[in-house]
């Protein structure tokens, strides 16, 4: 099976999941790290848009189902 992501932009009343994850598109698309490189996971969608909006082309996703 092959999966495929599309970024597509939703009504933020409608965002759920357990966790987010930032990716930065800029240059090569890649998810947020710590300095330590490991990925950073987030518990609220606000918590990951806050630090996607310290990004110059970063998007709030979480993989639900």
């Amino acid at each position: 099976m092959i999966s495929m992501f599309l970024l597509k932009k939703i009504n933020e009343e409608k965002i759920s999941g357990d966790e987010f994850y930032v990716i930065e598109k800029f240059r090569d698309p890649h998810f947020v790290t710590d300095e330590n490189g490991v990925v950073k996971i987030f518990a609220t969608y606000e918590e990951a848009s806050v630090e996607a909006s310290d990004c110059r082309q970063g998007y709030v996703i979480s993989f639900s189902g």
